[in-house]
């Protein structure tokens, strides 16, 4: 608890300098997270993306890219795979507009980004539908600790692709196969609640939107203002009590009144089940909304 409260007053204190623009949406985790835990941020089995592109410590799952590469070319048409290389060189701007590049800054020749997004992609994808189909491959499924160590690295803020990517090659592979929607494709592989919201920036934010749900709009937080709320344990010391619910996000969170000799107020929180993925899906929420969003929306930190 002590992390989590330094953590958000350190982004009262420096929000100007962490709050990104607005399209960038994939970042490097601030340093006074890594600080702290830093292996909760650092993948341990494969990298995704341009951050750790090129790692020498993860370079042995390139060969397990290629592989799955092979198997997903069996799934479409050659020309569809043009396609989308076709598509990568048209986005490329905007691909790297969301990692904080601009164009004459990328670390990397735009042919050699463009192959690294084109293989991680269709790793991500086959990883999606091996675990719709159930697949061992020895890789996927083949025990439940690998699985979570795949689905952690696939969660963490600096291991990510753009949504975009993904919801185009979905719309070439759907022509051809039919599988439920990405969303819940995505939301099955990871264990996630669905989210009533369907657009996203990434794997990171379907975690966040998955935990947090619907929000009130601003003009329902106290016309923009935020107030000074009391800790649980000052809400306790005056007699509120507080009672798990099961079920719902974050959001859900209700107030009730009631009267027995004297007025009392009972507090229902939503019931957070934690487990392997938990402190890592938290930790890399956290840091995506400190780095994203102005403090009133950032629920995740707020809440924990």
């Amino acid at each position: 608890m002590i992390c989590f409260l330094f953590i958000t007053g350190m982004y009262s204190i420096q929000s100007d300098k962490i709050r990104a623009p607005p399209n960038y949406c994939i970042h490097e985790v601030p340093y006074f997270f890594r600080c702290k835990s830093d292996e909760i941020f650092t993948s341990m089995l494969f990298s995704i993306g341009p951050m750790h592109y090129g790692n020498t410590e993860l370079s042995a799952m390139e060969d397990q890219k290629r592989i799955y590469f092979e198997k997903f070319r069996s799934r479409i048409p050659d020309d569809s795979l043009e396609e989308f290389k076709s598509f990568l060189q048209r986005e490329e701007t905007r691909i790297l507009n969301r990692y904080c590049y601009e164009c004459e800054t990328c670390p990397f020749q735009m042919d050699e980004f463009r192959r690294m997004f084109f293989y991680d992609s269709i790793f991500i994808f086959e990883l999606l539908l091996g675990d719709y189909d159930e697949t061992n491959d020895g890789f996927l499924n083949e025990t439940c600790e690998q699985n979570a160590l795949i689905k952690r690295d696939l969660l963490l803020l600096e291991n990510q692709v753009p949504y975009f990517i993904l919801e185009h090659l979905y719309k070439l592979l759907s022509g051809y196969q039919s599988y439920p929607s990405l969303m819940n494709l995505s939301c099955k592989f990871f264990g996630l609640r669905k989210p009533k919201q369907d657009s996203f920036t990434h794997f990171t934010d379907l975690a966040r939107s998955s935990l947090v749900g619907v929000f009130p709009r601003d003009s329902e937080i106290s016309n923009g203002r935020f107030l000074a709320l009391p800790t649980a344990m000052e809400l306790k010391k005056f007699g509120v009590i507080f009672e798990p619910v099961v079920g719902g996000s974050i959001a859900d969170m209700k107030c009730l009144s009631a009267k027995f000799i004297v007025r009392f107020f009972k507090f229902q929180i939503p019931h957070l089940e934690v487990n392997i993925l938990s402190e890592c899906i938290f930790q890399n929420v956290m840091a995506f909304e400190i780095c994203t969003y102005k403090l009133k929306y950032c629920h995740v930190c707020n809440f924990l």
